[in-house]
C-alpha cells in the first residue's frame, strides 16, 4: 500500500480544481440569465472545494494512509500552521468524531492573489480513507476574496478500489448562500469525484472525474439547475478539464451547454445557447 501513500496528497490538488470556474472574454456577448447562472454556479463549485481541500490537506498531514486498516494513532488535540495557506490548524477529540478547524484570522491570509478569512469548521466520523468516513463543514465568518458562503457541506468517503486504483467520494451541499459584490444567490449541489492513481508511483499520469447535480437561484433572482450530462475528466497535469459537458437552465429558458471539449489540454471551452455557440476562457 504504499504506492496509495505516495499519491494520497495529491488528491487534495486534484480536488481543489474539481470545478472549474469561467469567465468571458471581452469580445463576447454580454451576459444573460443563462450566463449569470452557470458563472454562478461555477463560484459556489470552486469557494466549496477549496473549503474540502483545506480539510483534506490537514488530514492528510495529519493522519496519513498507510495501510488499509485504521492503524494510525491519532494526537488527542494537535494545533499546527498549513504552510501552503499560512492557516492555524487545530484537531481536537479522544478518537471520533473530531473535531477539525481551520482559521485564517480576521485580517486574514494571502497566498497567490487568494485572500481567505475566517474560519472553517469541520467534524469528522472517522479515519479519511474508511468508506463511510463522513466529514461535516461549517464556515464561521469565512470568505473567499471577499466572496462569502455560508451552509453545511457534507463530504463521504466511499473508500479506495483496488481493482481500479481509485478513490471515491461524495459533495452535498444543501442551500448554501453566496454573497458576491452585495449580491446573493442560493446553491445546492451533489457531486461524486473518483480519483484514478492508474497503479503506478508517479502522480503525474493520474486523472479524475465529475459526475453530478445542482440548482439554486441566482444573482438576479432565476431558479437554475445544472447536470453533468458527460463526466468532467481532468489529467492531474492540467490546470482545466478536458473533456465533458454540463447543461445549464434557467426557469424554461432554452438549455445553455458547457462544453470542455475533446481531451485537448488547453483553457476553452465552448457554451451553446439554442443554434449560437460561443467561446469562453476557464481562469484557474
Amino acid at each position: 500500500m504504499k504506492l496509495i501513500t505516495s499519491k494520497s496528497l495529491v488528491l487534495a490538488a486534484a480536488i481543489a480544481l474539481t470545478f472549474t470556474s469561467c469567465k468571458k472574454d471581452d469580445n463576447e456577448p454580454s451576459a444573460n440569465a443563462e450566463q449569470t447562472s452557470a458563472v454562478d454556479n461555477q463560484l459556489a463549485d470552486d469557494i466549496t472545494t477549496d473549503e474540502i481541500d483545506l480539510f483534506l490537506t490537514a488530514l492528510q498531514n495529519k493522519m496519513p494512509k498507510t495501510t488499509t486498516s485504521a492503524s494510525v494513532s491519532v494526537e488527542t488535540t494537535d494545533t499546527g500552521t498549513d504552510t501552503r495557506t499560512g492557516a492555524v490548524v487545530t484537531i481536537t477529540g479522544e478518537g471520533f468524531p473530531k473535531t477539525i478547524t481551520v482559521d485564517f484570522g480576521t485580517e486574514g491570509k494571502t497566498v497567490n492573489g487568494i485572500t481567505r478569512k475566517g474560519k472553517i469548521i469541520g467534524t469528522l466520523t472517522d479515519y479519511w480513507w474508511k468508506p463511510g468516513a463522513e466529514l461535516k463543514i461549517v464556515t464561521e465568518n469565512f470568505s473567499l476574496n471577499d466572496v462569502k458562503i455560508t451552509g453545511t457541506k457534507i463530504f463521504t468517503s466511499k473508500g479506495y478500489n483496488e481493482t481500479t486504483n481509485s478513490y471515491t467520494y461524495t459533495v452535498k451541499v444543501d442551500r448554501a448562500k453566496i454573497n458576491s459584490d452585495n449580491q446573493t444567490f442560493t446553491w445546492s449541489a451533489e457531486r461524486t469525484i473518483t480519483y484514478y492513481t492508474k497503479g503506478t508511483i508517479t502522480a503525474l499520469d493520474d486523472y479524475f472525474t465529475v459526475t453530478g447535480a445542482s440548482s439554486g437561484t441566482n444573482r438576479a433572482g432565476d431558479s437554475f439547475t445544472t447536470t453533468i450530462t458527460t463526466e468532467l475528466n481532468k489529467p492531474i497535469i492540467s490546470r482545466w478539464f478536458v473533456s465533458g459537458v454540463i447543461q445549464h437552465q434557467v426557469g424554461s429558458r432554452p438549455v445553455a451547454v458547457l462544453d470542455y471539449g475533446n481531451g485537448t489540454t488547453d483553457n476553452k471551452a465552448t457554451v451553446t445557447i439554442g443554434g449560437t455557440t460561443i467561446e469562453i476562457s476557464l481562469h484557474r
